[in-house]
């Protein structure tokens, strides 16, 4: 018996690809889909991407980005434009995102995973190329103690590390990719009858079209940033100092 599940991150707003990402998972008939964090911020349609997570996954944990605009709910005027992305969420929407956990863990065959976002769990990104350092990669991988796989976003870069037998593996990003591939980026993984298998997936979607929907949305914060990053697949910083802290 084979059992698939998926595991995606950092959306950001893209509905095309996350749109594309699902229609991909349709065509694979997988239907176990867990969400690793970051669905809000950079891109327009925060709310349409929520619930579409809300609707078709499993299990999701919360991610930095989604932090970042709850506090800014609160009251905080963030440096990343928080206040704007607040205004586009529902109180469904909020309620959802507030009761995010920070961890799931799941048995696949007899192995155990834990999935997580990374930041604010960690303290910094980790990729095989930035941040490498043993101590840092260490960390990501037992923070919350020792699992046969950990699954992560946040990053950005997809990517497979292992040690000593146990897995390190980062989905990258549907709808913010940053390793100069501009395609959306999720995970697979597969038990039949004891075999573990891992598959980066890589899906092309309408970059163009994505980048149409934000220069017709109203007051996009960082609209530069966001179309560069859209194009190229490459982290941009272009943000305003911060308004309050916390």
């Amino acid at each position: 018996m084979i059992r698939r599940i998926a595991f995606l991150s950092d959306v950001h707003g893209n509905l095309t690809a996350l749109e594309a990402v699902l229609r991909d998972l349709d065509r694979r008939g997988i239907e176990e889909v867990y969400f690793l964090g970051d669905v809000l911020g950079k891109g327009p349609a925060v709310h349409e991407a929520v619930a579409l997570l809300r609707h078709r996954c499993s299990g999701a944990v919360y991610g930095n980005w989604d932090r970042l605009v709850l506090k800014a709910f609160a009251g905080c005027d963030g440096r990343f434009g928080e206040p704007y992305y607040v205004q586009r969420l529902t109180e469904e929407d909020r309620v959802w995102l507030s009761a995010l956990p920070e961890t799931l863990e799941l048995k696949l065959g007899s192995r155990t995973l834990l999935g997580y976002h990374g930041r604010f769990s960690i303290d910094r990104v980790v990729t095989p190329m930035f941040n490498n350092e043993r101590e840092n990669v260490e960390n990501a991988m037992y923070h919350f103690g020792p699992h046969d796989i950990t699954v992560m976003g946040d990053a950005h870069h997809p990517f497979i590390l292992t040690h000593q037998g146990r897995f390190l593996i980062n989905t990258g990003a549907v709808g913010n990719p940053c390793d100069s591939i501009p395609q959306a980026s999720y995970l697979i993984l597969s038990d039949e009858d004891g075999i573990f298998n891992a598959q980066l997936v890589r899906v092309p979607y309408d970059v163009w079209g994505e980048i149409s929907r934000a220069l017709r949305t109203p007051d996009l914060p960082q609209l530069p940033t966001y179309i560069a990053e859209t194009a190229t697949a490459r982290y941009m910083r272009s943000y305003r100092a911060p308004a309050c802290n916390g």
